[in-house]
């Protein structure tokens, strides 16, 4: 194909992929994550059923998320991430809209967990896909802008369902409205705005110059890597794959159990809520800061202040009680939320810049897997400890020594030695 340079006062048609990619986020983050701990008691309340079972729904769905991102990643890989996204959103949405009717345990369970397909074929491994075909130079601060919808769709979706659909309108309803808003704010845009790669519109990563010989030199060079199977032998893919598990079981948990967790130790129902969105918006601050950071130190550093965050955070949660300012439960969730917001940058950073972008889909996509095996397990164990004990102090102390374990394995992380010969993108200054 012919490499038609791009003329400097015209805008970047990349910054097209990065508003679809944002909308993507926005939706999954709002509509398939932040807003499901919102109806964890309207369901308990409706069908007696216990926590551990409505938490168990979540599991469901995280580990068939997991499940199916290694396929999404090889789909990606192989045909590009626009018809998964489409199918990830028509998937993901009809699943809410059918939960509104659903009345027994086993169905809120299959649902779930279609849900949880649909979703892994519209969350970061499509959107961080595209952002590394279309920028090199900018990779940091375009994974950052994307990042801050997950952050901005938690916040306006969370806010919007537990202070609107669901005191208006009930659990029912508000599923049928969110299930809508995945198909109607996904699919239109992204069949008319998504293209896979610069290249297949005679434009380069970044909107750079450059002649046809140079431009096919550095499409080649975007290339290298290694394949699934050569990164499962290096110590780095263990490490990161270890480190998301061993984060996400506490993590997962405190976003699930955090609402009815301040509500039991006496705080209203209006301040807990304003508490899940203060986290959004500290992951939105988070998602955009951490990849600018990462584009100034190693990421593996970036990724360990992350979980420094989270932990001094949950410290902060194990002392709330009835009594405690608003102001404390503010910091600790906007704490949470920049801790949850390196978690984007640092490990699609972590992932290309230690295995190359050959087959960044498929890599991505085992190490999401993993990750979401520690977060499945999160919620539901969460949730059992306290059934049995009547509160989560328990649950909490293991979270604590879950992350730091985590963060002594990402510090770890060292780059294999057969991408020694193979640079990282030209943004990263480490």
């Amino acid at each position: 194909m012919k490499v038609i340079t791009r003329k400097k006062d015209r805008f970047f048609y990349g910054y097209w992929i990065v508003a679809a990619a944002f909308i993507c986020l926005f939706v999954i983050s709002g509509c398939g994550f932040y807003s499901l701990s919102l109806f964890v008691r309207p369901l308990q309340d409706e069908f007696n059923w216990s926590r551990t079972e409505v938490m168990l729904g979540n599991t469901i769905m995280t580990l068939v998320q997991g499940a199916a991102s290694v396929l999404v990643g090889r789909i990606i890989d192989r045909y590009g991430p626009k018809r998964v996204i489409i199918a990830g959103a028509f998937i993901g949405g009809l699943s809410l809209v059918i939960l509104s009717t659903m009345n027994r345990l086993w169905q809120y369970y299959v649902l779930f967990g279609v849900a949880g397909a649909g979703f892994a074929a519209l969350g970061f491994i499509p959107t961080t896909a595209l952002i590394f075909n279309w920028f090199r130079e900018k990779r940091g601060t375009a994974i950052g802008i994307i990042g801050i919808a997950v952050g901005a769709g938690g916040f306006v979706i969370s806010t919007i369902t537990g202070n609107f659909l669901l005191p208006g309108f009930g659990w029912r309803f508000s599923w049928i409205i969110l299930g809508l808003f995945t198909i109607l704010a996904v699919v239109p845009f992204t069949l008319l705005v998504v293209k896979t790669r610069p290249e297949d519109i005679g434009l380069q990563p970044d909107g750079a110059d450059a002649p046809p010989a140079e431009a096919a030199a550095s499409s080649a060079a975007s290339k290298e890597g290694l394949n699934l199977e050569q990164a499962l032998k290096t110590r780095a893919f263990w490490l990161l794959s270890i480190s998301c598990m061993l984060s996400g079981f506490p993590l997962m948990a405190i976003i699930q159990n955090q609402v009815v967790h301040l509500t039991d130790v006496g705080i209203t129902l209006a301040i807990a809520s304003s508490a899940v969105g203060a986290v959004t918006i500290g992951s939105a601050i988070g998602k955009f800061g951490f990849g600018f950071v990462c584009n100034w130190i190693k990421p593996k550093y970036a990724l360990g202040i992350g979980l420094l965050m989270q932990t001094v955070a949950l410290l902060i949660l194990m002392t709330v009680q009835a009594s405690t300012p608003v102001v404390i439960i503010w910091f600790y969730a906007l704490l949470l939320g920049l801790g949850l917001g390196s978690w984007l940058p640092t490990m699609s950073i972590l992932t290309s810049t230690n295995f190359g972008v050959a087959a960044y889909g498929t890599i991505y996509g085992m190490i999401s897997m993993i990750n979401q095996i520690g977060g499945a397990a999160g919620p539901v164990a969460a949730g059992a400890l306290y059934d049995n004990t009547g509160t989560y102090q328990l649950a909490f102390i293991i979270f604590l020594i879950l992350f730091i374990l985590a963060t002594v394995c990402a510090l770890l992380i060292r780059k294999p030695k057969s991408m020694e010969g193979i640079h990282p993108s030209p943004g990263h200054r480490h």
